[in-house]
């Protein structure tokens, strides 16, 4: 009995301990996820006044709207788990 309570202690601190690490990379995540929708954000506004008159530019706005809407995604998630 007394074995497996060490046993069962010794798991519990493993799991403490990876449960420390997820937070930490979860941290890292929403921080590089809000970090790149700034970004975004920025290249949006730039690109908004050419859509009309660049394909190039208009495809550029097209992807970045679908980036941010990932991007919101990702932070979603990653405040939940934070919670």
């Amino acid at each position: 009995m007394k074995q497996h309570t060490q046993t069962l202690h010794r798991r519990l601190g493993e799991l403490h301990g990876l449960r420390q690490q997820t937070q930490a990379v979860e941290k890292q995540t929403l921080q590089a996820a809000t970090n790149r929708l700034d970004v975004v954000n920025t290249n949006i506004g730039k690109l908004r006044d050419r859509v009309p008159v660049d394909a190039q530019a208009a495809e550029r706005y097209e992807q970045s709207i679908i980036e941010r809407g990932r991007l919101h995604q990702v932070i979603a998630n990653s405040r939940r788990h934070l919670s």
